[in-house]
């Protein structure tokens, strides 16, 4: 039973990230909407070597937003079907999520360029997540 969980809890983990970067192969698989996370990911690229040249290990504060998109993928899917239908729930993760962007640049203003472009990816990122999350609160894929 504990090696199931654990199986379960990686799928979880790497779900979102799979799903999220996969669109790298094709950008427009899935029509303009797939190029969101393609720029994305292009943006933590060159966010993450900006930042890694600039060495400001302030930009480390763009970690937890991820990471807290994470959380809510692995919460949805362990409540399939279960979890609230109501719309307020999707944009309240969002707008949490795009006000602490919205801080961090303010506050890493000295690294806007850096700071920017890891928000524009956090953003995404959040944007997929919750996408993922309430097609798995409410049991209908897309």
């Amino acid at each position: 039973m504990g090696d199931n969980i654990l199986m379960i809890l990686g799928m979880f983990f790497v779900a979102l990230p799979y799903s999220y970067f996969s669109v790298l192969s094709s950008p427009f698989a899935s029509g303009y909407l797939s190029v969101v996370p393609a720029l994305g990911a292009v943006c933590l690229f060159f966010g993450v070597i900006i930042g890694l040249v600039q060495k400001n290990k302030s930009l480390f504060a763009f970690v937890i937003l991820p990471l807290l998109s994470q959380g809510l993928v692995a919460v949805s899917f362990s409540m399939i079907g279960e979890g609230p239908e109501s719309a307020f729930w999707f944009w309240l993760f969002l707008g949490s999520q795009l006000l602490a962007s919205i801080y961090l640049v303010y506050r890493l203003r000295s690294v806007i360029v850096a700071a920017l472009l890891l928000a524009f990816f956090n953003l995404s990122y959040a944007y997929f997540a919750a996408m993922l999350s309430s097609m798995a609160f409410s049991d209908t894929w897309l």
